[in-house]
């Protein structure tokens, strides 16, 4: 979103940050360069526009911009990656583009990615794209068990870590194991426990609090949420999703 423009997530406060001695002398000819200019002339909108523009903002786009220090960096990450038998992506695989390869997405992502807007029908913005699909973290596993299966061996992996989607305050592991989400809301809207995945030879585990916990891969999960839960703060908010998580059940990855 912010490669691409798309700012509505930004607070005000880091707007501040990019803040410079010639902030203000940068958004006033931001606001000639873009504006129309059958506005520009009117008091109103002009300090509508500048309330929407806080000072730091031309800053930070020129900063997650193609030449930026953030947008040069970012555009030339990967959307997915394989890391021995793990595969890693933000969002998840679809069905609807579960044929594609690694390459195939990381190419077409960063082509969409290189100017400072996406076009339309872009995979970086799909829904249903690597960056934005949720099925994976919140669709009846039976829906997707096949898809799961057919994806970790079209890339050669025994495991999809996902993240974007918050369904527990833990890491949490769905289709026995198969896929891990790691999302586990630690940005302060959340207010998550910090938490991180570990893998260390072919053994998932979550770092809960600092604690290491063996993720359990044959789909019986209530025993390691109560663990967990136990180290949390109490009352663990953990205990409110346990009953709703811990019947899914699946076969043990081997």
């Amino acid at each position: 979103m912010n490669l691409a423009g798309d700012l509505r997530y930004v607070p005000d406060g880091e707007y501040e940050t990019f803040r410079s001695p010639g902030s203000r002398e940068l958004r006033a000819r931001a606001f000639l360069l873009l504006v129309d200019p059958a506005s520009k002339d009117d008091p109103a909108y002009r300090a509508r526009w500048e309330a929407e523009h806080p000072l730091g903002w031309v800053e930070r786009r020129q900063a997650f911009g193609p030449k930026g220090t953030y947008g040069k960096w970012l555009r030339q990450r990967a959307a997915v990656v394989r890391v021995n038998h793990v595969l890693f992506v933000h969002g998840g695989l679809s069905p609807k583009h579960g044929t594609l390869t690694i390459q195939e997405i990381n190419e077409r992502i960063r082509q969409e990615l290189a100017g400072a807007a996406l076009s339309e029908g872009s995979l970086a913005a799909d829904p249903d794209g690597p960056l934005w699909f949720r099925g994976l973290a919140t669709l009846p596993e039976q829906e997707l068990r096949e898809h799961v299966e057919g994806l970790l061996s079209r890339h050669q992996a025994r495991h999809i870590v996902i993240g974007h989607t918050v369904i527990a305050p833990a890491i949490l592991p769905r289709f026995g194991g198969r896929v891990i989400a790691i999302d586990v809301g630690l940005s302060a809207l959340f207010k998550g426990p910090p938490a991180a995945l570990i893998v260390e030879g072919e053994r998932p585990f979550a770092l809960h609090r600092g604690q290491r916990l063996a993720l359990p891969l044959d789909g019986d999960i209530r025993a390691y949420l109560e663990t967990a839960a136990r180290l949390d703060p109490s009352p663990s908010p953990i205990l409110e999703v346990i009953d709703r998580l811990a019947p899914v059940a699946e076969p043990t990855v081997r």
